[in-house]
């Protein structure tokens, strides 16, 4: 990353286990029509900008809590995420580990769909 590109993240303290943490890298072209980024937890990052069009858009990134979590945190995540879904910019790229599960039906698994 020595080009200038813009690294806006978020995560767990360094001398935590590492359990959550988002990313987005964003050329240095782009700089200049970034209005605002929101540290909104370490599973949840947004920056609003504008289009090369100038179209205003918001880029949400987000590291879902997986299945052992608890409820409340799970509960928490969720809705934070609808909080800032539905606070964005008219145009929206929602980009994310949702930590979901898709294939067939086992005992262990929860998966949603029979197809994958």
């Amino acid at each position: 990353m020595n080009n200038g590109d813009i690294m806006i993240y978020s995560g767990v303290k360094n001398t935590e286990r590492a359990r959550a943490g988002v990313a987005l890298l964003i050329n240095k072209e782009a700089e200049s029509r970034i209005s605002n980024w929101k540290y909104i937890s370490e599973r949840l990052i947004k920056l609003d900008m504008r289009t090369l069009e100038g179209d205003k858009l918001s880029i949400i990134v987000a590291y879902g809590p997986i299945e052992s979590d608890k409820k409340e945190e799970k509960d928490h995540f969720w809705e934070e995420l609808q909080d800032e879904v539905d606070g964005a910019e008219p145009k929206i790229i929602l980009l994310g580990d949702f930590n979901g599960r898709v294939g067939a039906s086992s005992k262990e698994n929860y998966p949603v769909g029979k197809h994958g």
